[in-house]
């Protein structure tokens, strides 16, 4: 029987092969333009986060998945109907890693004067790095065999297209993301190509008081080669402040979240899942951390589009 190393490494390879590729986070309605590219400034405000994920903990001994990403996107002063954003991630799997730096696009299309619904459509580009590090593939069943030595990497381009409908208290969104299926060819090793994600968000905020409110959220995910998988969720929110949340993920875990805002900028959050697949066996389950802050532009888009903060004094007035 092969150990969990090799198990590991299936695993990995079957996932850039067959099935999903793009981070996964159960924090998917906190931070949505990881995925859709039409998210970028569909508010006045700079958002910019950091998310760490932790994968299957005690899977092989440290070698499960961890995932590290920075973004921030904002409409665009003085520029009102246009959203930019960036994203800079890096994916561990055991022997196999994966780095990239996207860049992204929006226009948004309001539905009425007030903006009270926007249709926004967003494009990304992203230059993507492969990696495998062979010695890592040390066998330790002597009918092993390893293929390749040292470490390679192969550079890449892909292209995301999304499209996001919102407003104050919802959104529904829709994007593709490695539409161009680009593929790395690595040494001896067979060819890791990019698998077309499609991915759906919708999400509803219902004010239950003044002080409370709760948000129904689902997610879906379809790559080609494997299974759709829907993450259904729910979080209480307290003042805008506090909130507590559950999540299910098919075939896959049942996670809990909860988060909290400081001074109406800053964002903290935390998750863990418990998994419910065959893993579980191998794992205590999964960790994920969100860090956030919100700037303000200081900038009005009104029409007359004018700053909002006052002008100085002239001298000759004084």
């Amino acid at each position: 029987m092969k150990n969990i190393f090799i198990l590991t490494l299936a695993l990995c390879i079957y996932g850039f092969a067959n099935g999903q590729q793009i981070h996964q986070l159960t924090q998917y309605s906190m931070n949505d333009f990881v995925y859709n590219p039409a998210v970028a400034g569909s508010n006045d405000l700079i958002e910019a986060k950091l998310n760490l994920r932790k994968q299957w903990v005690g899977f092989d001994d440290g070698d499960s998945p961890f995932t590290q990403f920075i973004s921030a996107h904002s409409r665009l002063p003085q520029f009102e109907n246009v959203g930019v954003g960036a994203i800079f991630y890096n994916d561990q799997t055991g022997p196999t890693a994966r780095s990239g730096l996207k860049l992204v696009y929006a226009y948004q299309l309001p539905l009425d004067e007030g903006r009270e619904n926007v249709l926004s459509l967003g494009i990304g580009a992203t230059v993507m790095q492969q990696r495998v590090n062979f010695s890592d593939l040390d066998p330790r069943d002597i009918d092993d065999v390893v293929v390749g030595s040292g470490k390679a990497s192969k550079m890449g381009f892909d292209a995301d297209f999304g499209a996001y409908l919102y407003g104050e208290d919802y959104y529904l969104g829709a994007s593709v993301n490695q539409l161009l299926a680009t593929k790395f060819k690595i040494e001896d090793a067979e060819s890791l190509e990019n698998s077309r994600h499609l991915f759906l968000s919708a999400g509803y905020n219902f004010d239950l008081s003044e002080e409370f409110a709760i948000e129904p959220m689902v997610f879906a995910k379809m790559v080609s080669g494997a299974d759709a998988q829907f993450d259904f969720g729910a979080r209480g929110i307290y003042e805008d402040a506090y909130w507590l949340g559950l999540n299910y993920r098919t075939s896959d875990a049942i996670s809990i979240l909860a988060g909290v805002t400081f001074d109406d900028m800053y964002h903290l959050a935390y998750s863990y899942d418990i998994t419910t697949s065959e893993i579980k066996d191998f794992s205590t389950g999964s960790h994920e951390l969100s860090f956030g802050i919100d700037f303000d532009w200081g900038y009005s888009y009104g029409s007359d589009r004018e700053y909002d903060a006052a002008e100085p004094d002239d001298p000759l007035e004084n």
